[in-house]
């Protein structure tokens, strides 16, 4: 009895201890032990990435290992309905990181342009004890520059008259790819060489080279090329898209310029004649010149613009006119052109041009002869010249001399004033030339100083 008393004891120790332990395990496997580090992970990887590529992830996705005894598998359980992914696990350590990859031998592959994001939803499942849990992992598919850029519409067609100036948009083209950001941005170029035309490298714009004429008229068969701006950089040659372009040059429905106004001057003193305005059609051409076609044989006159850029005009003559020889004036023939190619010519106007009343203008004296008291202070007034008939804006001046510096001249008045006090016994008489700026027109002044007793008497001889 004691030995069966004695083996009974035995064995339900023995199922005690076995009780125990599996206690223990059970304790020490509890599914709230079985976590991942986050319950959302964000993940990346490149369109069209080979087999076997893994996703890039900047944190730690996985679970830790608490129990030796633990054998963790990952699977994919909703989110991928294409098979394009695999979960995989690797321990390091005490800890069993997730990974996942593409899959090898699967047809199918990552196109960003189809879909550009996945949720998966991640199982991990431990074999020993049968615990389990979850997590979500986003994949983003990143932007891969691998579509050629595409022109919308693939052809076009500009019209445009033959007098289009340089630099003028008249159409453009557009190219469009599924990628983004800089992967989406083209070059544009002209892979048919033309002098004529010119396109903007990074918009599109079509603008005209050269200003356009009667030679250009026709039908311009051209091509635009689209290459993708990234690939042109890294591999030096891109790859690109193509569009035809046609450019119609048709003859022009400008018009001429017209001579709009033309107003002869009252005073010819400074050589102007008459003014005249060009009126244009807007077309941008603008005038070119004007020109004198008859009525001045000998070439007295000429045209000159007002100011750059302006459409008005001057006629002015370059040297003084004989009048004698001309005693009814002259009746001039203009004409204006265009900048055009051919110019376009305005109708001829006419001009007549009367006899200067200023021909006999001169100094009202030849010589100007003038008495000067010695007493008379700086400034004293010593005479006035001036041209008859009174001239505009004529000025006077002293010409230099050892005599003219002692005086002083007003150059629109030609009040001329003494500039020092004057003393008889060091000079008594002064003569200097006044010129004045109308044809160079010169007179003589001459100024005799008259003395006055302002000296004491004094013996010769002291006794």
């Amino acid at each position: 009895f004691a030995m069966d008393t004695r083996k009974l004891f035995v064995n339900f120790a023995f199922c005690l201890a076995f009780f125990l332990a599996c206690e223990g395990n059970s304790e020490k496997g509890n599914g709230s032990l079985l976590h991942f580090t986050y319950p959302l992970y964000n993940t990346s990887i490149y369109e069209n990435s080979a087999p076997k590529t893994y996703m890039e992830n900047y944190v730690k996705m996985g679970i830790y290992i608490t129990d030796p005894a633990w054998d963790i598998k990952y699977q994919i359980v909703s989110g991928d309905t294409s098979g394009l992914f695999k979960a995989e696990e690797y321990i390091v350590g005490d800890f069993c990181f997730l990974r996942i990859r593409t899959r090898s031998g699967n047809t199918d592959r990552l196109n960003r342009e189809f879909k550009d994001k996945y949720l998966l939803i991640i199982h991990a499942r431990e074999k020993t004890f049968a615990y389990e849990t979850w997590a979500k992992v986003l994949v983003q598919i990143l932007d891969r520059n691998d579509l050629k850029p595409l022109f919308s519409p693939p052809s076009y067609k500009v019209t445009v008259e033959e007098d289009t100036p340089p630099k003028t948009t008249i159409g453009w083209v557009s190219a469009t790819d599924a990628d983004v950001g800089q992967n989406a941005e083209f070059y544009y170029t002209l892979s048919t060489r033309s002098q004529l035309f010119t396109i903007h490298p990074t918009s599109g714009i079509i603008m005209t080279a050269v200003r356009l004429n009667a030679t250009h008229r026709g039908k311009h068969q051209l091509k635009a090329l689209a290459v993708d701006r990234m690939r042109k950089i890294s591999e030096g040659n891109g790859f690109g898209n193509m569009a035809s372009l046609t450019i119609l040059v048709e003859p022009s429905t400008r018009k001429p310029p017209v001579i709009a106004s033309v107003k002869p001057v009252d005073s010819a003193e400074d050589l102007l004649y008459a003014t005249l305005s060009v009126k244009t059609d807007g077309s941008g051409a603008g005038v070119d010149a004007v020109d004198i076609v008859d009525g001045d044989p000998r070439g007295h006159f000429r045209t000159v613009r007002s100011y750059m850029g302006s459409n008005d005009f001057m006629i002015v003559s370059d040297k003084e006119i004989n009048w004698s020889n001309s005693p009814l004036g002259f009746n001039l023939s203009l004409q204006a052109k265009d900048k055009n190619k051919p110019p376009l010519f305005s109708q001829t106007v006419f001009v007549q041009i009367q006899p200067s009343k200023y021909t006999s203008a001169k100094f009202e004296k030849d010589s100007y002869q003038v008495q000067l008291n010695e007493f008379a202070p700086p400034g004293s007034h010593v005479a006035m010249v001036q041209i008859t008939p009174v001239l505009q804006n004529v000025k006077y001046m002293l010409k230099l001399n050892s005599d003219s510096i002692n005086f002083k001249i007003n150059p629109q008045t030609g009040v001329i004033t003494t500039a020092k006090r004057i003393d008889f016994h060091k000079q008594s008489h002064f003569e200097f030339e006044v010129t004045a700026t109308y044809r160079h027109l010169s007179t003589t002044v001459i100024v005799d100083i008259v003395d006055c007793n302002n000296h004491a008497p004094s013996f010769t001889r002291s006794s």
